[in-house]
């Protein structure tokens, strides 16, 4: 049983306004705790990283539903990008640097 604000007489729980007086209560607010499944994954970036197609892939089908998730498949998939640019400039200049030699 709750108290009504207005004129102090009993009133229950689940009513909207006093029986008495008329008040309305103003609702409470339910709180539902968030079970979402979604979350930073070390796993998926290191799917995106061994896989870059599904990784990209997986990112496009998550990024409104499960942001955090397709946040770490996609730096899964940068990361390899990025090692896959640095070897390749690696890899020209250490055949140029070669053919120099022969010239």
């Amino acid at each position: 049983m709750k108290y009504c604000q207005h004129c102090g007489r009993q009133v229950d729980v689940n009513a909207l306004s006093c029986p008495s007086c008329g008040y309305a209560f103003e609702r409470q607010p339910q709180h539902v705790a968030a079970t979402s499944s979604d979350g930073h994954s070390f796993g998926y970036a290191l799917l995106g990283f061994i896989f870059p197609l599904l990784g990209f892939i997986l990112y496009l089908l998550w990024r409104h539903p499960y942001p955090l998730r397709a946040g770490s498949t996609g730096r899964g998939v940068l990361t390899r990008l990025v090692f896959y640019i640095a070897g390749m400039i690696l890899i020209i200049v250490f055949l140029t640097s070669s053919f120099s030699e022969y010239l």
